[in-house]
């Protein structure tokens, strides 16, 4: 299989399991939205974005870091099974700390009453079995064997949509019964993994062999802190507000972050296959990762600006389509974070040429940085101006996080971006917003209308747009 159709294949799994995921997280959030209201939203967002932030410890940044490494000794089955033992080693002992930690922080930082500081240590329990199933997944991310990994990713999601739509329609729903279908699709998914490396590589068992220990500790930190902080500057907000204004509150806000965060599987879809690639390539011919870079912006920047235009034009009408009168307070911040979404797809593309070169530290500072400044921003305004506050502070810091991207990447800068290559889909955006400014239709014709408008502009501007990516990918990949 050429490296092009290695590629594409991949992507498409991961297009499978990143749509999966993102499907199952709307629908959840639109049933509880629904059947049980904002406050229980807002409950399982806040356990949910708290378990995100401990995820650093439970994972240690394993899961990117073997799928970089492994990539580099896919040929020898005997190391890739020795790393991902020793791994599992760290997963373990980490995920118990991690429990630990979450249980406290539930019931000494964020005071809540017995029954939510269950969920998050239940919710510490999904937190490891999944960290230890990433970690075996990742060999089949850094053999380029993606239809594995997806698998896995696709078993843990759709078990864990049917076990909330079972809580939440057939039961009486409660966070306890909504991290009890979190547990037990992290353990059928863990299962899946465990079948799939067994049959690919061999026996899994926790080993410690110092030297790999050590060497697996040291190169996973950066990131860890990554994750830990990545976390911290797009979703501490939710933690925040759930502190200081109250979990209907976060319910609402959570309408509004998931309709534009969800946006973010069209990057990781064309990034996710490339990233073992490019760190493979890295080594062998170094130009092919700035490329490979500006090729999948392009790429991505086509839909990212449709959607970001339909989202600031049709926010009222979507939030009322799928949440309800209820939720209105969600539609001016959906409309501003609609657009960060070219910016977030293009920090997407930046930050896997920033690992598959190698520049994970830098990467994982510029995230300490912006993640910190999150923080403080949010702990003034969040107070005074409640959800609104954390739209503000969001905005602030993915501009932020951007400038140092661009920064760290600047002598590659020219290679990556061509400002001529962005002139179709921002002159399709401005013709829908004329179009939707103008014309006083029903929003489904009218929605119509748009997207079609989009499609003849970039079709106008750049005729032959998609064949030049294509050819230009294949050529780049070679």
């Amino acid at each position: 299989m050429n490296t092009f159709k290695r590629i594409a294949k991949n992507s498409l799994f991961q297009t499978i399991a990143l749509v999966v995921r993102a499907v199952s997280a709307f629908f959840v959030s639109i049933i509880l939205a629904r059947v049980a209201g904002a406050e229980l939203l807002g409950d399982y967002a806040a356990v949910i974005t708290l378990l995100g932030l401990f995820a650093f410890i439970s994972g240690y940044g394993l899961p990117e870091l073997l799928t970089r490494e492994l990539a580099r000794k896919r040929d020898d089955r005997e190391q890739v099974t020795h790393i991902v033992n020793v791994s599992l080693t760290i997963v373990v002992v980490f995920s118990l700390i991690a429990i630990i930690l979450l249980g406290l922080t539930g019931k000494l930082v964020m005071h809540y009453p017995a029954t939510l500081v269950w969920a998050v240590i239940m919710g510490g329990v999904a937190l490891g079995l999944e960290s230890i199933a990433n970690v075996i997944a990742a060999a089949f991310r850094g053999a380029e064997e993606m239809e594995r990994s997806s698998a896995v990713a696709i078993v843990m999601e759709v078990v864990l949509f049917l076990g909330i739509v079972l809580v939440s329609l057939l039961l009486h729903p409660s966070i306890i019964g909504l991290l009890a279908a979190y547990i037990l699709s992290r353990m059928i998914s863990l299962g899946v993994a465990i079948r799939l490396f067994w049959v690919r590589f061999g026996h899994l068992h926790p080993v410690i062999n110092k030297k790999t220990l050590l060497v697996l500790l040291r190169q996973g930190f950066p990131f860890s802190i990554n994750d830990v902080w990545s976390v911290v500057y797009t979703r501490v907000d939710v933690v925040m507000l759930s502190f200081f204004s109250g979990d209907i509150v976060v319910g609402i806000y959570e309408a509004a972050t998931s309709l534009s965060i969800r946006v973010n599987i069209i990057a990781w879809t064309l990034n996710l296959a490339l990233y073992p690639h490019m760190s493979r390539q890295y080594e062998l011919n170094e130009q092919s990762v700035w490329k490979n870079t500006a090729n999948s912006i392009k790429v991505l920047l086509l839909p990212g600006a449709l959607i970001t235009t339909l989202l600031w034009a049709f926010g009222r009408e979507i939030i009322l389509l799928l949440y309800g009168q209820s939720f209105l307070d969600a539609v001016r911040a959906l409309q501003l974070f609609a657009l960060l979404i070219p910016i977030r797809l293009a920090g997407n593309s930046f930050v896997t040429a920033m690992k598959a070169s190698n520049r994970q530290t830098k990467r994982a500072t510029a995230v300490v940085i912006a993640g910190i400044f999150n923080v403080v921003v949010n702990f003034f305004v969040i107070p005074r101006y409640a959800m609104m506050g954390a739209v503000y502070s969001t905005i602030l810091t993915e501009f932020l996080l951007l400038g140092m991207s661009l920064w760290y990447l600047r002598d590659h800068i020219a290679e990556i971006i061509n400002w001529r290559d962005y002139l179709a889909p921002a002159l399709g955006s401005l013709a829908v917003v004329v179009l939707v400014l103008l014309m006083n239709l029903n929003f489904w014709l009218l929605g119509v209308l748009a997207v079609l408008l989009y499609g003849v502009i970039i079709l106008v501007i750049e005729p032959s747009l998609l064949v030049q990516l294509r050819k230009s990918l294949a050529k780049s990949s070679e």
